[in-house]
């Protein structure tokens, strides 16, 4: 098998030792960590077989598409499934972007359960999403439906949902003033199900805010 080159250096890069540019033939070529060059064994002066810069690059990809992923989660927390979009955007193949958030799931930083619960609590801190609102919210962000569904029971466990519907249907309700009953009701029935809460939740509070003619 014929070389491709000859490995002219090895470079630290600046601000991260951990990783290594590879020059080959005087050009940039690729960065990889340095237990990848340990692995392969690369040095300088090392003739480049067609195999070995087909792994340096496999491994080269691999790199980069953990920097991105990392690069995204430094703005805020992600689901494994909008990393996986994202890197896809990005060029890298099926089985690089797999191999790099397995990996980055077994460091901590893509955990599902732990971003499920933080955005659903965010919703819920905000008082206007309903148990079933957080769960489809959760869903469009890729969770799983079992962890979606964990977070939202978890998050709202302790709260009063009924007055939280409360509030909201009373805030809702200056907006409707000049409907019919009738109409007011269907309406505000569903706003709070657009907010996802539950209909015997949506219909307590309705009984008590607009109560049916005797």
């Amino acid at each position: 098998m014929g070389t491709t080159g000859l490995i002219t250096g090895l470079r630290r890069q600046s601000g991260n030792r951990r990783l290594v540019w590879v020059y080959v033939d005087g050009e940039k070529l690729a960065r990889v960590t340095v237990e990848d060059v340990a692995s392969l064994g690369l040095r300088r002066g090392m003739e480049v077989s067609e195999a070995l810069l087909s792994e340096v690059m496999r491994r080269s990809a691999l790199v980069e598409a953990k920097s991105r992923a990392l690069r995204l989660l430094a703005r805020r927390s992600r689901s494994r499934a909008e990393l996986k979009r994202y890197l896809k955007t990005k060029g890298f193949d099926q089985t690089t972007i797999e191999t790099a958030l397995g990996q980055l799931e077994r460091l901590g930083y893509v955990d599902d359960a732990a971003h499920a619960r933080a955005y659903a609590e965010q919703l819920a801190a905000r008082g206007r999403s309903g148990p079933r609102a957080i769960y489809a919210k959760l869903r469009q962000r890729g969770v799983a439906a079992e962890i979606a569904a964990a977070a939202a029971e978890e998050v709202l466990s302790g709260a009063d949902q009924e007055a939280m519907a409360r509030r909201l249907a009373e805030k809702r309700l200056s907006a409707l003033a000049n409907v019919d009953m009738p109409t007011k009701r269907r309406r505000l029935y569903a706003f709070l199900a657009r907010r996802g809460f539950d209909p015997d939740t949506i219909s307590g509070v309705l009984a008590d805010l607009l109560p049916a003619d005797d």
